[in-house]
């Protein structure tokens, strides 16, 4: 597979994880702040990119750990 095709699947990861990582910033962590009484308003977009961030580099290190796993 050429070098370019690996880049644009992996932007094509990226995006992906910022459309995965929205939802669940509004869905699973908003009622997380706010049951331990923290207002979730203000830079939510630090947040979703945050999260996003973390989803797509445990996606990454599990993908490279079952990819490789029987690579010598």
């Amino acid at each position: 597979m050429s070098q370019l095709k690996k880049d644009i699947i992996r932007i094509l990861e990226v995006f992906a994880f910022l459309l995965i990582g929205f939802p669940f910033t509004i869905f699973v962590m908003q009622p997380i702040y706010e049951s331990y009484g923290i207002p979730f308003m203000g830079n939510m977009w630090v947040n979703w990119f945050g999260i996003a961030y973390t989803l797509f580099v445990l996606y990454s290190l599990l993908v490279g750990l079952v990819l490789f796993k029987n690579h010598a």
